[in-house]
């Protein structure tokens, strides 16, 4: 019996989303997307099984069933993430179990970081365990099959590596560039609340990227301006100057509503005129728009008085912050214990740490 448990964090994106699906950013050199890791995580627990069937239990929404084969799963449309991923590694027997804590819709990228949890534990599983820039790349082209359209890469970045980081959309490869400012820091300028409103990425991104590529010149020039903010962005947050960044963040939103009809919502709109009236330097939605969370940058001083604001707002505030670390996974195979973590260091390198642990041994 194998037991897998692999647990990532999601992101709060704060300039440059949707340059992140190829082809876009390449029209638009210098392109970058700034995200960070924030303390609301999703996990998969998959474990072998003796026998073919698949057993799913989805906790988010109270559902179980048991599937006597690959086949009858596949044909599930419920079950099309796993489904795929299954399909991909060619794996049966199994009992899976999935919890995600943002709410549904949340702009968060909730679905891209349960993607990367379900990979990471299935390719262990297949026995060749993916990781790093291979696993987001993994996750990325089973994401895309699935949609059946681009799928930006954003969104797996922070599950893999945690962090603030900005996101060089270079041609050829995509460059991960740690920024330094303290975690704790920017957490005490942050305050992330969910509007009430759900979204759906793919409606907003879908109709940008068939704008952009027949040269719609609003949009064109709209991702310009967004991939200018996202290097203002960059270099305030690697000088430590949060109030620069809180600017950056609110000129990102004005530019990202003039972009295509729908981005923005009454709920939304409201949402950020309260937290703006009560000293936030900016705020902007996360993810594509048309609802999910809104993410704010503000005085350390008034992020009380944000939070209050905000109370009178659709929707609520979540108690998140940024986090430095990137997924975890713990197996265990015949009673030993083997844990993973893919974190960044203090001076900004990746670091893969492995713990082992027996009943007999204890710890090494």
């Amino acid at each position: 019996m194998t037991r897998l448990t692999a647990r990532v964090p999601l992101r709060a994106d704060l300039a440059g989303g949707t340059l992140d699906l190829w082809p876009l950013y390449l029209f638009h050199p210098g392109a970058r997307t700034v995200n960070v890791a924030i303390s609301i995580y999703a996990e998969c627990e998959v474990q072998t099984t003796n026998d073919s069937a698949i057993d799913v239990t989805l906790t988010d929404t109270s559902f179980h069933h048991r599937y006597s084969s690959l086949a009858e799963l596949l044909a599930d449309e419920r079950m099309a993430l796993i489904g795929k991923t299954l399909e991909h590694f060619k794996l049966g027997g199994l009992q899976i179990v999935t919890r995600t804590e943002a709410p549904r819709g949340s702009g968060l990228g909730g679905s891209s970081a349960l993607a990367v949890a379900l990979v990471r534990s299935f390719s262990a599983l297949a026995g060749a365990p993916v990781d790093g820039d291979d696993l987001i790349a993994l996750v990325r082209d089973i994401e895309t099959r699935l949609l059946g359209v681009p799928a930006g890469v954003q969104d797996y970045y922070p599950p893999v590596y945690g962090g603030l980081a900005a996101l060089h959309l270079e041609p050829g490869r995509i460059v991960r560039h740690p920024l330094s400012i303290p975690l704790a820091e920017l957490g005490r300028h942050f305050v992330l609340h969910y509007s009430g409103v759900a979204h759906f990425s793919g409606t907003n991104n879908w109709e940008m990227y068939k704008r952009q590529v027949e040269r719609d010149p609003r949009v064109h020039d709209g991702l310009s301006e967004i991939a200018a903010i996202a290097n203002r962005m960059e270099k305030a947050l690697h000088a430590q100057d949060l109030e620069a960044a809180g600017r950056a963040l609110a000129n990102e939103w004005a530019a990202r509503k003039k972009l295509v009809d729908g981005i923005s919502t009454p709920e939304v709109d409201r949402v950020i005129e309260l937290g703006i009236g009560a000293g936030a330097w900016g705020g902007k939605v996360c993810g594509a728009g048309g609802g999910g969370c809104i993410v704010f940058l503000t005085p350390p001083d008034r992020r009380e008085a944000v939070v209050q604001a905000l109370a009178n707002a659709p929707g609520r505030v979540l108690p998140v912050g940024p986090v430095a670390g990137g997924i975890t996974v713990e197996e265990v195979r015949d009673q030993m214990i083997f844990s993973f973590v893919h974190r960044r260091g203090i001076s900004g390198q990746d670091l893969d740490e492995l713990w082992v642990a027996s009943p007999d041994k204890g710890a090494y």
